[in-house]
């Protein structure tokens, strides 16, 4: 079952400016970059949908960061199937990392 207390949670603008508060599935460094899996569906739900963001580094300061959804849709497969062997570590292992949080 999940447990949204393990996970972290971070606001995010749209285009218009409205904030709204998504769930960090998953994070990982590929290549020297950092990604983040979100989602603000029900976890409890068979099908979730989930977007792959990119960190954004230009200008940007450790208070400050930014995302980016990934458009490339090579790139956005390739990080999916990253983000999903990290997820099936993480339900086929029993502990909570250190911190308490997955992400």
């Amino acid at each position: 079952m999940f447990d949204k207390k393990n996970y972290s949670t971070i606001i995010l603008n749209d285009e218009d400016g409205n904030e709204r508060e998504v769930l960090v599935l998953c994070r990982t460094s590929v290549s020297g970059n950092d990604y983040i899996l979100v989602t603000d569906d029900d976890m409890e739900k068979e099908e979730v949908e989930v977007t792959v963001l990119k960190e954004n580094k230009e200008g940007t300061t450790e208070e400050d960061i930014q995302y980016d959804v990934v458009d490339d849709e090579n790139e956005a497969a390739a990080m999916l199937d990253v983000f999903r062997q990290l997820m099936e570590i993480q339900e086929n292992t029993d502990e909570v990392p250190e911190g308490g949080k997955w992400t």
